[in-house]
C-alpha cells in the first residue's frame, strides 16, 4: 500500500496532487483530526485528509458527517454570505487556492445533499453577563389594601404580594454582519444591586437586528395572608411600603462559527485515482477562535419592584390600631416576608442604633435572672466599665464589624408608639456545627474563671447534638421586664421558626429551665442534653442548667 503527491502547474498555480492508493480505510465518520475532505465520483462517499494531506479514510455515504461545532447553546445555520464575512475568511479561501487553486465556482456553508453537517455560528459560554451602569435609581411609595370578609363569621384575610419582581427590556444596539434577522435564545446573568434583588439568569430570545427589543420577567414574590376575627362594623386595611429600582446595562453575545466549507470546481482536481471536484474544509481546524468571532452588542433596562415591611390594620370608627407588623428578611439571598400576630408590638431588623436600647433589654432581663452577674462577676465592681464596653460590642456586632459575628441576625421587637424595644432575639445559620471553630472561648473581659468552661461546653454539646446538620442556633433571646407577657419573645420566634420552616431547617436553642414551657409551645422539645451552669458558691443559687432544645425540620 502506498500513495503519493506530485505538483502539477495549473493556471499559473503549482497545485499539490493527492493520489489514492488503492486500498483506504473505512471510516464511520469523520475524525477529529481531518482537516480537509473529498466527494468521490462516481461513487457516493468522501474522503477524509489530515493536516498534512495525508489519506485519513473513506467514509462510504453521508451519514457520518457531523459538524464539529459545539451545539450546547444556540446555534444558526451560516449562509454562504456570512462565511465570507468571517474575520478569517480569506485564511480559508488562501488555504482552498494553496490546495485546491482558485478557480472555483461556487462556494456552499450548507449544501443540501449533506443536511447533517451545515456550517453554523453558535452562542458561546454558559451565560451572559450584564453590566450595569453606576447606581441604580431607586424610589419608595407607601400602598395598601383592603381586607375581604370571608363567610359569614366575621374573619378577615389581608393579602399582600412580598419580595420581589424584575422586568428587564433587551435591545440591540449592534447587529452581526452574521446572520442578519437570526433568532438566538441566550442565557444572561444580570447582577444583584440596589440590596433588594439577587443576581438572576434567564433565557432572552434576540433577534440579530438593530433596534429590536424583547423584554422578560423574573418574580420572587410569594403571597403572605393573615387572617382574624373581626367585631361588628369593623373593617381593615393593610399598607405596605413598594421600593422600585431602576437600573441600566449593557453586555455582548458572542457567537463563534464551525463547522466545514465547500468549494465546487467546474474541472475536477487532482484526479490521479477518481476526480474530486467538490471540496471541503474544516473552519475550525483553519481559524482560531477570534478568526471566527461575532457579537451582539445590546443594552438592558431593568426596572425592579420589591415590597416590604408591611402592617395591618383594623379600623372602628375613626380609630386605628396596629394588629401585625412583617419585615423583609434575606436570608441566602432568598426574601421571606413573615408575619406574627402581635399586641401592638412590631418587629424589624435591628440597626447599630438599636445598640444601647438592646443592651438596656438584656441588662434588664438578665439582672432578674442574675445571668450578668453569674457570667461577668467583674461587672459587679465595675459596673460603668462593664456598660460600657457591653454597649460597644454589641454595636460592633450589629455593624458585622467582628467577622465571627459577620453573619448574625439580629431582630427588634418594639412599641411603635413610644419606639420602646420590648424584646430583641439574635441567631445565625449554620451549615455544620462541626466545621465552626473548636479552639477553647478564653480571655472574655468581666467574665469569672467558669465562664469560659461554660460557653466551651455548650458548644461541644451543640457539635454532638447537631453534627453536621444545618440549623439555626439562637444565641440570644430577651425580653425586657415591662413588657412580659405581651407576645414579644413569641412575636421574635415566630419570625425565626417560619424562616426556619421556609428553609426546612432545625432550630436549636439553649434554654434556662423557666423558659423551657414557652419555646415547647413553637414545637421545640428536649434534647436530653443540658450544661451546668456553675455560679459562686454563697453568693447566688449553686448551679443552674441550661437545657437544649431543638425543632425538626417540617419535612
Amino acid at each position: 500500500m502506498f500513495f503519493f503527491f506530485a505538483v502539477l502547474p495549473l493556471f499559473g498555480l503549482f497545485i499539490v496532487s493527492y493520489s489514492l492508493p488503492t486500498s483506504i480505510p473505512e471510516l464511520q465518520s469523520i475524525p477529529s483530526n481531518a482537516v480537509s475532505i473529498a466527494k468521490v465520483f462516481p461513487a457516493d462517499g468522501l474522503v477524509a485528509y489530515d493536516a498534512a494531506g495525508a489519506i485519513i479514510g473513506r467514509l462510504s455515504g453521508t451519514s457520518g458527517l457531523r459538524s464539529r461545532q459545539a451545539q450546547s447553546g444556540t446555534c444558526v445555520k451560516m449562509s454562504s454570505s456570512d462565511m465570507q464575512k468571517l474575520p478569517g475568511w480569506e485564511k480559508i479561501a488562501q488555504y482552498a487556492r494553496d490546495n485546491w487553486g482558485d478557480g472555483w465556482d461556487t462556494v456552499n456553508a450548507n449544501p443540501d445533499s449533506y443536511p447533517d453537517s451545515p456550517a453554523l455560528l453558535c452562542v458561546t459560554g454558559a451565560t451572559t453577563p450584564i453590566t450595569l451602569d453606576g447606581e441604580p435609581s431607586c424610589s419608595t411609595q407607601h400602598q395598601s389594601t383592603g381586607g375581604t370578609i370571608v363567610g359569614t363569621d366575621g374573619t378577615v384575610a389581608l393579602s399582600a404580594n412580598q419580595g420581589t419582581a424584575q422586568t428587564i427590556q433587551v435591545t440591540v444596539t449592534q447587529e452581526s454582519s452574521l446572520a442578519v434577522g437570526a433568532s438566538l435564545s441566550v442565557k444572561v446573568e444580570i447582577p444583584a444591586f440596589a440590596e433588594i434583588t439577587a443576581s438572576i439568569t434567564s433565557t432572552v430570545t434576540f433577534s440579530n437586528t438593530l433596534s429590536t427589543a424583547n423584554s422578560f420577567t423574573s418574580s420572587a414574590q410569594q403571597t403572605e395572608t393573615v387572617t382574624y376575627n373581626s367585631s361588628a362594623g369593623q373593617t381593615c386595611s393593610m399598607t405596605f411600603d413598594v421600593q422600585t429600582c431602576n437600573m441600566n446595562g449593557s453586555g455582548n453575545v458572542g457567537m463563534i462559527g464551525g463547522g466545514w466549507v465547500w468549494f465546487f470546481y467546474d474541472e475536477r482536481r487532482n484526479d490521479h485515482y477518481q476526480a474530486h471536484n467538490l471540496w471541503a474544509v474544516s473552519i475550525e481546524a483553519v481559524l482560531s477562535e477570534q478568526e471566527r468571532e461575532t457579537f451582539i452588542g445590546f443594552r438592558t433596562s431593568t426596572s425592579a419592584s420589591t415590597n416590604s415591611q408591611y402592617n395591618a390594620f383594623y379600623r372602628r370608627r375613626a380609630e386605628f390600631r396596629p394588629l401585625v407588623a412583617c419585615s423583609i428578611l434575606a436570608l441566602n439571598r432568598h426574601p421571606l416576608a413573615t408575619c406574627t400576630p402581635m399586641a401592638d408590638l412590631v418587629v424589624r431588623p435591628a440597626t447599630v442604633d438599636d445598640a444601647t436600647a438592646i443592651d438596656e433589654v438584656r441588662s434588664a432581663a438578665f439582672s432578674v435572672t442574675g445571668d450578668t452577674a453569674r457570667m461577668f462577676p467583674g461587672s459587679i465592681a465595675e459596673p460603668d466599665e462593664f456598660l460600657q464596653f457591653s454597649r460597644e460590642r454589641t454595636r460592633k456586632h450589629i455593624a458585622r464589624e467582628i467577622p465571627p459575628t459577620a453573619e448574625h441576625v439580629w431582630l427588634v421587637c418594639e412599641d411603635p408608639n413610644t419606639h420602646k424595644l420590648a424584646a430583641f432575639i439574635r441567631f445565625e445559620r449554620v451549615e455544620d456545627a462541626c466545621a465552626s471553630p473548636s479552639e477553647p472561648i478564653a480571655g472574655i473581659p468581666f467574665a469569672g474563671p467558669d465562664t469560659a468552661r461554660f460557653l466551651n461546653e455548650l458548644n461541644v454539646v451543640r457539635r454532638e447534638v447537631m453534627g453536621s446538620r444545618p440549623h439555626y442556633y439562637v444565641i440570644d433571646l430577651a425580653t425586657h421586664p415591662s413588657f412580659q407577657r405581651r407576645g414579644a419573645a413569641s412575636a421574635l420566634l415566630s419570625h425565626l421558626i417560619k424562616i426556619a420552616d421556609f428553609d426546612n431547617t432545625a432550630v436549636y436553642i439553649e434554654s434556662s429551665e423557666a423558659a423551657v414551657a414557652v419555646y415547647k409551645k413553637f414545637g421545640l422539645v428536649e434534647t436530653g442534653r443540658s450544661v451546668f451552669y456553675p455560679v459562686k458558691p454563697g453568693a447566688l443559687p449553686d448551679g443552674a442548667l441550661s437545657t437544649v432544645l431543638l425543632r425538626k425540620p417540617i419535612a
